[in-house]
């Protein structure tokens, strides 16, 4: 059987989300993002497989991703120090 192709264990979720800052529990909105709006589906996923209720848009994609955030000249960003 191949694990590769599953989720983590709930609580192994969890505390991959916890160690990365993210209240699965928090009442405040989560939006999911990636690159490229692909892999944005698989966070979106974890964070149900969690226990994330998704009543009222709680968690959202933001399917344009960072491809049309990046490319749109109004949209605010942050450049770090090179």
């Amino acid at each position: 059987e191949d694990d590769r192709l599953k989720f983590l264990p709930r609580d192994e979720l969890r505390r991959v989300f916890e160690e990365a800052g993210v209240d699965v529990d928090t009442d405040r909105q989560i939006v999911c993002t990636c690159g490229s709006g692909v892999s944005v589906c698989h966070l979106f996923l974890a964070l149900e497989e969690c226990g994330r209720d998704n009543g009222k848009d709680r968690t959202v994609i933001y399917d344009g991703s960072w491809t049309e955030w990046g490319a749109d000249e109004n949209t605010p960003k942050i450049i770090g120090e090179e």
